[in-house]
């Protein structure tokens, strides 16, 4: 067998002509100012092309997050009050309860 010799040399030098930069989506719309977020609120966006061939890289937020306004929070709010226990003694004095909760979706300040 005859010994294979090769030689390399560069080729295809030039910055690629279809380098593309990053490009973010539209922001999503806000949420919060209710249930586990009360007190703020958040918003989201994605990349919607990534970097090729040298393109500029993204450095644009993908979350933001913001304080609520106050007409935007959602106002506190009670259950209707339950039904008052029986009295635990017959004489001599005892206490009744009664109770209400704040729904989950809800935040009082």
């Amino acid at each position: 067998q005859p010994e294979v010799l090769r030689e390399t040399i560069p080729c295809n030098t030039q910055e690629c002509s279809d380098a593309t930069d990053c490009k973010v989506g539209e922001w999503e719309s806000w949420v919060g100012c209710a249930g586990a977020t009360p007190t703020h609120r958040i918003r989201k966006r994605g990349i919607v092309q990534y970097a090729t061939h040298g393109g500029k890289e993204c450095t644009a937020d993908l979350k933001e997050t913001a304080g609520c306004d106050r007409q935007e929070m959602v106002p506190c709010a009670f259950s209707a009050w339950t039904a008052w226990t029986e009295c635990p003694v017959t004489c001599g004095g005892g206490q009744q309860e009664r109770a209400r909760s704040i729904p989950t979706d809800r935040h009082c300040q």
